[in-house]
């Protein structure tokens, strides 16, 4: 047992006290230089800090200057745009230009004048003074508020001209004359209204007092509890806002040091609008920080200046939380020396008496005593001594111990011997000459022997089956052996003389030092054949695993393109409707609504190709087909290639999706033509006719390949099209990959290898088969079936564009549409509103439900799509519903997979629509559920108080 647990009260400390003390006065030493760094660090950061915060208060300050400064002329702005506005039009009177220059100096107090000159100015051919007086339009705040043009000055014609010159604003010092007094004027600014390269007239006024004493009064509440000064300056140095308001208008003053306002070098920075801020005494006579920093400056004015004086902050509180610091110091010295003299106890003390204990155990013979592991494991003096004594202890104890561990061999020998002999793999032991002088019992039945006996004394060659040791020998097993030590590999089809036969056997040789060869086997052909089963499965996974991903890519494409075609098919119908019959303009317009249609059948083939949705199939014409086809074959064969199109007369009605039947055709006709050599060559597409018996691969030549990547059904008639052409050809390996998605031939860049999947993916939604025959260097013919169609399939139908002005409401009501997709809600708003309702749009579905929360009869209808950010249309229909039973709720969706028909009408839809959908069809749905719902809920005619959405 070790000897632990000792009795130490006998073990000196003087070394551990000697420790202590160093320690301690170590640590005051360092506590006191700690504390003296902290005050000057923390007084220096202190200001520091204060420093940057009144610098950003300063900036903040200034910028909230500058944006007040704006919007207190910003009206000024809306007077020009309808100046431009009456340039535009000329036919617009004066009399609203008068109402709206009479009603932006009302609501601008701080103006003192306001004049605007309604008439084009040209450069270098100013009107006199006297002109521009008769063309001005003038209000003046001389006690009745209005002016006469004849108090424009030569000064205003000054600034006028320099504007229409230079097309941009002038400012200058605001003169009163004698005729028109006014009081706190500031500056005059004359802006002109240029439209195109054009000065369409000119707006010029002078800005009073009052302006920045409004500013300043809405600014200076911010900075009252922090006890900050606010005063704004002009550039010259005037007072334009002080808490004194007795210095308004007046010059400040300049002083050395802390004398007058502002110091000499203040004024300075004043004057050449730069920033400062230092320490300075404040008119109370305590110390301040001044901040100055310019005004961002406005096109045209004079620049402007932010001065405050932040008091400092108070460092007593400082001092005190150093004070404190240093209480904490004391006590976690106290706390630091009291752990340090029980850690040296513990780590010196402690070990020294249990080194003596060990020595008497030593000295008294007594070794089967061990010593504590953790002084073993120390790597100072301390383990080093321990480490000794162990040796000792153990030199002692040596004939015992080899004693034991021969017992213990004997019996491991013994037990490794029976483990071996109860192995599943083959164990042999070669001698130098590969004479087997040990096999255990998987050896035997591997290689057929009857028991070990059969084997042992013979070599290894004559064991096995001539062929098993001619490969041995092309391996060049015994060099590799001699080399390396080792070699290990494979063997196929091994045999021995005793019939035996493994078809895949590991094997391992290893040759020992003294020169014997350790040979272990393994029967692997079952795990060979798992192996290749479970490659096939994940093959197959892998790929399904593709097509998983593309129809989630899928999805989120066909959900956001449906939107945008939802909101440009319903904008071509409103055109329709409003152009003239015959128009260019309309004929536009219909083709825009025609490329809409296909783009919404592409979308449909997306879907259907990645299982997301279902292809809608029709008895189609193939003759039709191949007519899109053709069209679509002129831009994308170049004109050396010799393309055929053509058909057997009077081919019967397929069942298919024209769209994307056509798609297929031409993506196989597009491969072909990247299989031809130089863009030369011939392609084919044909169409016939195929009974459903014998083989679909008919016709394909001696020495073509052929594969049934899609079998047809036997005996049903199919229309059989064949797009053929005599390119390069395919071998097997890649007939047979050429169907995986991504899987492409094609450099990179120039095919991404979805084209063959997505034409598998579109056939088999068909019912149709697809077969390739191909021959290397030759050519390729691929052959599509789609099954012929019956009577019970409906025929395709032409879509009749519905004449939107037709189609009016009985009565107006207010419908809310609530779609996140702008363009999506404002083409319905703007159907519902041309064929009489009056529409509410909401982009975030919280505005509707806030809106049912004020008042739930607000609205007689509500439509809303399915996919929004934060609640589903499904989720949003549930809670209208929940507050008023009886409304009516469309839902529309671009693509949802988890909502259809069924689940819409089960979440209390009374409609559901797919996008894009047609705006008749919305519209005629909408009276209808207006008039199911005209017997419980009030008349729409009645008048319906307005909604804030």
């Amino acid at each position: 047992m070790p000897y632990s647990h000792v009795n130490t009260q006998r073990a000196g400390h003087s070394l551990s006290k000697r420790l202590i003390r160093k320690a301690g006065l170590t640590a005051t030493v360092l506590m006191l230089a700690v504390f003296g760094v902290a005050h000057w660090v923390g007084t220096d950061m202190l200001d520091r800090i204060s420093g940057a915060r009144d610098e950003a208060l300063a900036h903040e300050v200034a910028a909230r200057v500058a944006v007040l400064r704006a919007q207190s002329i910003q009206k000024i702005d809306v007077l020009g745009a309808a100046l431009a506005a009456r340039h535009e039009t000329p036919s617009l009177g004066d009399d609203a230009l008068d109402a709206l220059l009479k009603h932006s100096f009302d609501s601008m107090p701080e103006l003192g004048r306001l004049w605007i000159v309604g008439r084009p100015l040209e450069p270098g051919a100013m009107p006199s003074l006297a002109e521009l007086r008769g063309m001005a339009r003038l209000l003046a705040r001389n006690g009745a508020g209005n002016g006469q043009p004849a108090g424009l000055g030569e000064a205003d014609h000054d600034l006028m001209r320099r504007a229409v010159e230079t097309g941009r604003i002038q400012s200058g010092a605001a003169q009163a004359t004698e005729s028109e007094p006014f009081s706190e004027k500031l500056a005059t600014v004359v802006m002109p209204v240029v439209v195109g390269h054009e000065v369409a007239g000119v707006i010029g006024y002078d800005a009073r007092m009052g302006i920045w004493i409004r500013i300043g009064e809405q600014i200076e509440p911010r900075l009252q509890p922090s006890g900050t000064d606010l005063t704004i300056l002009s550039r010259n140095g005037t007072y334009l806002f002080n808490r004194d308001r007795s210095l308004l208008g007046k010059p400040l003053s300049a002083g050395s040091g802390d004398e007058g306002a502002v110091s000499s070098q203040e004024a300075e920075a004043l004057r050449s609008g730069t920033a400062f801020s230092h320490l300075r005494t404040g008119a109370s006579g305590k110390a301040v920080r001044r901040v100055g920093i310019p005004v961002p400056n406005m096109t045209g004015e004079y620049r402007h200046y932010v001065m405050l004086d932040a008091p400092l902050p108070v460092m007593a509180l400082l001092d005190v939380r150093i004070a404190l610091f240093g209480l904490f110091c004391i006590a976690s010295l106290t706390v630091f020396l009291f752990l340090l003299g029980r850690m040296v106890r513990r780590m010196v003390g402690f070990p020294l008496e249990q080194i003596r204990i060990g020595i008497q155990l030593l000295d008294q013979g007594r070794d089967e005593v061990t010593p504590p592991a953790a002084l073993l494991e120390r790597t100072d003096q301390i383990g080093d001594i321990v480490r000794v004594m162990e040796a000792l202890r153990r030199s002692q104890g040596e004939r015992r111990e080899l004693r034991e561990m021969v017992i213990r061999n004997a019996r491991d020998v013994e037990r490794m011997i029976s483990a071996i002999d109860a192995a599943l793999d083959m164990i042999v032991v070669l001698d130098i000459d590969q004479t087997v002088i040990y096999a255990n019992q998987a050896a035997c039945s591997l290689m057929g022997a009857p028991d070990p006996d059969a084997l042992l004394g013979h070599r290894l060659s004559a064991l096995e089956d001539p062929n098993t040791t001619l490969r041995r020998a092309e391996l060049r097993l015994t060099d590799v052996l001699e080399s390396n030590g080792f070699w290990e590999g494979q063997f196929e089809d091994y045999r021995t003389v005793f019939g035996a036969c493994v078809p895949a056997m590991e094997v391992r040789f290893t040759r020992r030092p003294n020169g014997d060869i350790v040979v272990i086997g393994r029967d692997v052909s079952a795990r060979q054949a798992a192996a290749r089963e479970k490659a096939d499965l994940e093959h197959r996974l892998s790929q399904q695993d593709k097509m998983d991903a593309v129809g989630r890519l899928a999805g989120g494409i066909a959900h956001d393109f449906n939107n945008l075609l939802g909101a440009m098919t319903g904008y071509a119908d409103f055109l329709l409707s409003d152009l003239p019959a015959g128009s260019p303009q309309r004929d536009y317009a219909d083709r825009i609504r025609r490329v809409c249609n296909r783009a919404k059948d592409m979308v449909q083939q997306i879907l259907a190709f990645s299982r997301s949705g279902e292809a809608v199939l029709a008895n189609t014409k193939p003759a039709r087909v191949l007519s899109d086809v053709s069209i679509l074959l002129r831009t994308s064969i170049p004109s050396t290639v010799s393309l055929r199109v053509d058909a057997v007369d009077d081919l019967p009605d397929i069942r298919a999706n024209a769209t994307q039947l056509v798609q297929v055709l031409v993506n196989l006709a597009i491969n072909a033509r990247d299989a031809l050599p130089e863009e030369t060559g011939r392609i084919s597409v044909s169409a016939g006719v195929w009974t459903g018996e014998g083989d679909p691969a008919f016709d394909c030549g001696p020495g073509w390949a052929t594969y049934k990547a899609l079998p047809p059904a036997a005996g049903q008639r199919h229309v059989m099209f064949e797009v053929a052409d005599n390119g390069s050809g395919m071998n097997e390996e890649v007939i047979v990959k050429a169907f995986d998605p991504f899987y492409t031939t094609k450099e990179q860049g120039k095919g991404t290898g979805l084209g063959l999947a997505v034409v598998i993916g579109i056939v088999k939604a068909h019912g149709g088969g697809l077969v390739v025959c191909s021959r290397l260097h030759t050519g390729t013919a691929l052959r599509v079936f789609i099954p012929v169609g019956d009577a019970a399939t409906p025929a395709v139908e032409e879509v009749e564009l519905v004449d939107l002005p037709q189609l009016r409401a009985k009565r107006r009501c207010r419908i809310l549409v609530v779609d996140d997709e702008g363009d999506m809600g404002d083409m319905v708003s703007v159907g519902l509103e041309r064929i009489g309702h009056e529409v509410a749009v909401c982009e975030d579905p919280q505005d509707a439900i806030d809106a049912f929360d004020e008042d739930p009869d607000a609205f007689h209808l509500v439509i809303i799509d399915q996919t929004m950010p934060g609640i589903s249309g499904v989720a949003l229909i549930r809670l209208l519903k929940a507050k008023r039973p009886d409304l009516p709720c469309i839902l529309y969706t671009g693509y949802s997979r988890l909502v259809d028909q069924a689940a819409a009408t089960a979440a209390g839809a009374d409609a559901f629509f797919q996008k894009p959908v047609q705006m008749s069809v919305l519209a005629e749905t909408v009276e209808r559920l207006l008039d199911d719902a005209s017997g419980a809920s009030s008349d729409c005619d009645e008048a319906i108080p307005p909604v804030t959405v």
